[in-house]
């Protein structure tokens, strides 16, 4: 239908037209139930739907030789590809499934032409039909020569090279325009999400990161890769690069989490949440910039964690 729409030169023989339409629907819904066959799970364990998709599939590669010659040759390569694709590396199964689909495909292509043949001799089918080329009118070689192109092979490959330049820059267009709205939308969610990361970012001596419990506290910074080694105390901060539920009983002594990769919704932040502990995730090598020992204030709110100036003894 697409081609009858967008190439009104094909419409000048209407019979012409509605083959290649039919040949074409037939042809892709012959390539979907081969695709079916061979993708879908279920289909390749059952050797019974394989049998009903190839039969099928093999009936409708009929239709199409019927309706358009080359829409049926294309199904027809679809089904011996399908064929092999699915039984591969066994060679029976390839040659089952392919006479599975060969055999259909052939009686339903071959016994309309018999009945002709029987009825109106070999002439008309062979010669008046313009089934093969050599038979065919000056008139019609004219016209499928312009409407393919080979009448005029350089002006048809510049046309194409046109229009391929045209679709490109479409292309682009919408890649470059996609490409906008998403980063609209991220950075949108990113503000919603954390309103205030953007202002502390750039603070001195702070390290920006993902805040998703508020609260503020500061303490000793604990740097822990294994829960094994954790060895804290009431008031600690727990910096670690991720939590699992293993690290659950940590919560109950720490004060606050620090960590370096994490989301709303993962271990650390919801835990944190539910014992109401200042926490910020996605610190970047927060556990390589925080040493162990360190005074650090965790800004839960806003997202950031400071690293304090250290003490001098009294």
């Amino acid at each position: 239908m697409a081609l009858c729409v967008f190439k009104p030169a094909g419409n000048y023989i209407l019979p012409y037209s509605y083959n290649s339409l039919h040949g074409a629907t037939i042809g892709l819904v012959t390539l979907t139930l081969l695709t079916r066959a061979v993708g879908h799970p279920r289909a390749r364990d059952d050797p019974r739907r394989q049998h009903r998709a190839f039969l099928t599939a093999g009936v409708l590669a009929g239709l199409a030789l019927l309706a358009k010659t080359e829409m049926g040759l294309a199904a027809t390569v679809a089904g011996l590809a399908a064929a092999a694709s699915l039984g591969y590396p066994d060679r029976r199964q390839i040659a089952r499934l392919a006479a599975m689909f060969l055999v259909p495909a052939l009686v339903v292509a071959l016994v309309p032409y018999s009945v002709l043949v029987w009825r109106v001799g070999w002439t008309p089918v062979l010669i008046d039909s313009w089934l093969l080329l050599y038979s065919m009118p000056p008139e019609i070689a004219y016209f499928n020569g312009q409407i393919s192109g080979l009448g005029n092979p350089i002006r048809s490959l510049t046309r194409m090279g046109i229009a391929a330049a045209k679709l490109g820059i479409i292309a682009c267009f919408i890649a470059a325009l996609s490409t906008l709205i998403v980063s609209i939308r991220r950075g949108r969610r990113g503000a919603a999400a954390n309103p205030s990361q953007t202002s502390t970012r750039w603070l001195a001596g702070a390290l920006a990161g993902l805040a998703v419990s508020a609260g503020t506290i500061e303490g000793r910074a604990r740097v822990i890769l294994d829960m094994a080694d954790a060895d804290l105390e009431a008031g600690d901060i727990l910096v670690t690069a991720f939590t699992d539920p293993s690290w659950s009983p940590l919560f109950v002594a720490i004060a606050g989490l620090v960590t370096e990769v994490g989301g709303l919704m993962t271990h650390g932040a919801v835990i944190a949440r539910e014992y109401g502990l200042p926490a910020v995730v996605g610190v970047e090598r927060a556990t390589r910039r925080i040493l162990d020992g360190q005074r650090i204030r965790v800004h839960g709110t806003n997202g950031y964690v400071e690293i304090l100036p250290e003490q001098p003894l009294p």
